[in-house]
């Protein structure tokens, strides 16, 4: 069993560092991280989120710089939680009127004034009302500064759990390549994927599955439309899927050819094996960042005649480089190496420009290098490597170079 107790302490020791006075966790993953409560489909426990209740905004755990932590919940949804690990101190609410009133006595109950609570994005616009009401003055910070760099280092349960989840995502792969015929549309991998992750005992799918014909789409496969292009001989696809297995996510990438791939494609994949494997050993290896390994995986693909040039939404680009103007034409690889994962899909350290966090042992990081030229080719891989003491491991273990079927 996970220790609970020394998460919460160890989040406690960043809200110190931090200056955060308390964290209010609703239904999240650092709610499940540090309480052993997540939200599982189709168990009782997701009535939370399809019943609205005036007052289910209240429900989740809040975390003070000291001691342990306090639950409060509205009482229509109590007997449902029952199942889960939560704090031994839940406060429960009969309607949205005690719920304010719930709120008002938790942040002023204690000593010394709260200047500052973390929340995560879950958060509800009425919990909000609620904490300007008792504390006008409050401010309102993302509760991921709080627990980020604890989550990016796996415990030994974790790991177990997230090399499982890498076998079944494995197991789903090579049942739905042996379904995999000319005729099928995008829709319908997509449906047979996400249909055996939950024969395989997942919980369903940790993000939207990707499905695209790389030789018929855009420079982002994934598109703004419904994928119901029709397979034919001579196409081949760009997968990006993953599973949720007892709450932890993977995220896996491979690119199947209809026939014998065409030359131009060869070369792309073969560019992007290379990125993966530079990648990989680079993980393997003691002393770099997050940003070093994104940086020489871009250098391998320029040197290859394509173009590197990085869009990073949300995050920082790296400086434009003069040569990916001349190599845009060849192909391109837009988007950032990788990431973390865990109870999120996409967590904390990315592995792009200016991310300088050190990789060490017990990060669970995805590669996930890619080259596209719209109606041309897309190919990508992806997997989940978990750094150790003695190098990197793969958790999933089906081929990656490029699978054909005839």
């Amino acid at each position: 069993m996970p220790d609970y107790g020394r998460r919460v302490e160890g989040t406690q020791a960043w809200m110190n560092e931090l200056g955060v006075d308390a964290l209010f966790l609703s239904p999240s993953p650092d709610l499940a991280y540090l309480t052993g409560f997540r939200k599982v489909p189709f168990s009782s426990a997701m009535m939370y989120d399809e019943m609205w209740l005036p007052e289910s905004w209240l429900f989740g755990a809040w975390v003070f710089r000291e001691g342990d932590p306090i639950i409060t919940i509205p009482a229509r949804f109590h007997k449902a939680v029952g199942e889960f690990l939560l704090p031994e101190d839940v406060r429960v609410a009969q309607d949205e009127r005690e719920a304010v009133m719930l709120v008002e006595e938790v942040l002023t109950e204690r000593e010394g004034r709260i200047n500052e609570i973390g929340i995560p994005k879950e958060a509800q616009a009425q919990w909000m009302e609620a904490v300007r009401d008792a504390l006008p003055d409050v401010h309102l910070s993302i509760s991921w500064e709080c627990t980020k760099r604890l989550r990016q280092i796996k415990d030994e349960e974790e790991l177990a759990l997230m090399r499982r989840a890498g076998e079944i995502t494995d197991q789903v792969f090579a049942e739905v390549l042996s379904k995999l015929k000319p005729g099928m549309t995008e829709m319908d991998v997509i449906a047979e994927i996400d249909y055996q992750f939950l024969l395989h005992g997942g919980e369903g799918t940790a993000f939207t599955t990707g499905v695209s014909i790389g030789n018929k789409g855009s420079l982002r496969p994934e598109g703004l439309s419904l994928p119901k292009q029709v397979i034919e001989h001579g196409d081949h696809l760009s997968f990006d899927l993953g599973i949720v297995y007892e709450g932890y996510c993977t995220d896996f990438g491979r690119t199947v050819s209809f026939g014998e791939p065409g030359q131009e494609l060869v070369n792309a994949f073969d560019t992007v094996y290379e990125m993966q494997m530079a990648a990989f050993a680079m993980l393997g290896e003691s002393g770099h960042t997050a940003d070093e390994i994104d940086a020489a995986v871009r250098e391998i693909c320029r040197s290859r005649g394509y173009s590197a040039r990085c869009d990073a939404i949300g995050l920082a680009s790296p400086p434009p480089d003069p040569r990916d103007e001349d190599l845009e034409e060849n192909g391109r690889f837009y988007h950032g190496l990788g990431h973390s994962i865990g109870l999120e899909v996409h967590e904390y350290p990315f592995m792009q420009h200016e991310t300088k966090e050190p990789i060490v042992p017990n990060m669970v990081l995805t590669p996930e290098p890619s080259l596209i030229k719209p109606q041309a080719f897309a190919c990508r891989i992806e997997d989940n490597i978990l750094v150790t003491d003695g190098g990197a491991e793969w958790l999933e273990e089906h081929p990656r170079h490029l699978l054909v079927i005839d």
